[in-house]
């Protein structure tokens, strides 16, 4: 009788033991990067198209993430009316900008977009052969869609490594301008180089450095009062 009582108490722990733990979730990285921005001409118009983008952009971006999913880009040596940062606000879909001056000249500076609005329409997307980025083997993506003002294509090629930084598709599934969400649902990490061929011109983004750490909810802070669903350049 005490066997019988023994493993009625013994099994239930056994079976307990014979499950199979659960997956702890990975956290998303939260923290800063640095890239690199190099503007190529691809035709004759190209040229032209280069110097303006390096106006607007500069030649060094500043990215910083959000474990909770907001977004920052930052333009430190962009030209005088060139674009300070944008903001991607994960829990009101909205992304904000502001440029350095008063782009349209009726002292607007700052502007505001639904995040989920794509102007790109979907065209292809497909693996490339991987390569070497910052002596890290990365795989590659691509995807390419037609701007719906003009009809120009655009591509847009990642590489990443696997089995380093992660991040949380789910925390984009509302950033949907550029595919970000169908890019970030791919490639669940932090890009380490980005080409985006415009047509008659190329920017590519290389990551300079990475570096993991808490950030405060004053970096991802908004405009006060931006003119709402202007377009706003990436």
């Amino acid at each position: 009788m005490k066997t019988i009582t023994f493993l009625f108490f013994l099994l239930p722990a056994l079976l307990c033991c014979r499950q199979p733990a659960k997956k702890k979730s990975r956290q998303s990285f939260e923290g800063s990067i640095r890239y690199s921005i190099v503007y190529t001409p691809m035709n004759k118009y190209g040229y032209a198209m280069c110097l303006l983008q390096k106006q607007r952009f500069g030649q060094v971006m500043n990215l910083y993430i959000s474990r909770t999913g907001d977004l920052k880009r930052e333009y430190p040596n962009s030209g005088f009316r060139g674009l300070q940062y944008t903001v991607f606000k994960a829990d009101s879909a909205r992304h904000y900008a502001s440029w350095r001056s008063d782009i349209a000249k009726n002292g607007d500076s700052e502007y505001s977009t639904d995040s989920r609005v794509n102007n790109l329409r979907f065209i292809a997307e497909k693996e490339l052969p991987a390569q070497m980025i910052n002596g890290l083997q990365c795989r590659c993506y691509t995807v390419s869609g037609a701007d719906s003002r003009n009809r120009q294509v655009i591509s847009l090629t990642y590489f990443y490594p696997e089995g380093k930084e992660f991040i949380d598709p789910a925390l984009y599934k509302n950033y949907q301008d550029f595919f970000y969400d169908k890019v970030i649902a791919k490639i669940k990490a932090p890009y380490y180089r980005l080409v985006m061929d415009m047509g008659s011109y190329s920017m590519t983004l290389t990551m300079l450095k990475i570096d993991p750490h808490a950030l405060p909810d004053s970096v991802f802070s908004i405009p006060e009062n931006p003119v709402e669903d202007r377009i706003i350049a990436r």
